[in-house]
């Protein structure tokens, strides 16, 4: 999967862990033979201060953006939105819930673009990229259930770790129980994690609009 920044068709994500399962899942999907190029920002406020400017480079085609909505969905959505219209790009005020794209511009040469919000592209709930990954997680699976346990068990005991990170700890926790434990993206390419679940599909359909027809 490429990784640079010159790419006529890229997405754009927060960080290395988001990097590594946007590449896994494309290489998985019907998107594998998609020339594009994913590229990590380095940080949330990295990525919100681009997302005019990468709009705005004319070798491109097609850009994405990737960010988690985090506590409070609406205020991400909201900081996207002012991003754009701060760099003169008109831009939804409301949320597309099958991932939000909006057509190229040619007389001003730009891109078609597109953003999703993570996990679930929807402003009424909160998370982030694990929760996300967690839905990736076989439903048979018969060691999640007990992750989950002792993780809410600890929570209960002990509020350092903050109900709000629950599914941050319980999939790291989970990914450790794998054979060849390892990060999120490498459990995709073996298969320990599936991109067959609802919300993962609709990713794959977002990034296909966005990308297919360039």
């Amino acid at each position: 999967m490429k990784r640079d920044e010159n790419s006529p068709r890229i997405i754009f994500v927060e960080g290395k862990d988001d990097q590594h399962v946007v590449c896994h899942i494309i290489a998985k999907s019907r998107l594998g033979g998609l020339d594009i190029s994913v590229v990590d920002k380095e940080g949330i406020n990295n990525l919100l201060d681009a997302l005019s400017a990468d709009s705005k480079q004319p070798e491109r085609l097609a850009v994405g953006f990737v960010l988690d909505a985090n506590d409070r969905p609406e205020d991400r959505w909201k900081a996207v939105v002012n991003q754009f219209e701060k760099g003169g790009i008109e831009f939804p005020r409301h949320i597309c819930p099958n991932g939000t794209i909006v057509e190229a511009n040619l007389e001003k040469r730009l891109p078609r673009i597109g953003v999703w919000l993570m996990p679930y592209n929807d402003l009424e709930q909160c998370g982030a990229l694990e929760d996300f990954v967690l839905e990736m997680v076989p439903k048979d699976d018969p060691i999640l259930p007990k992750v989950e346990n002792f993780i809410d068990g600890i929570i209960a005991d002990d509020q350092a770790l903050f109900p709000n990170k629950r599914n941050k700890a319980v999939i790291r926790v989970w990914l450790a129980t794998r054979s060849q434990p390892g990060q999120m993206g490498s459990a995709i390419q073996r298969n320990d994690l599936q991109i067959n679940g609802e919300v993962c599909k609709k990713f794959v359909t977002w990034i296909e609009r966005l990308f297919s027809e360039n």
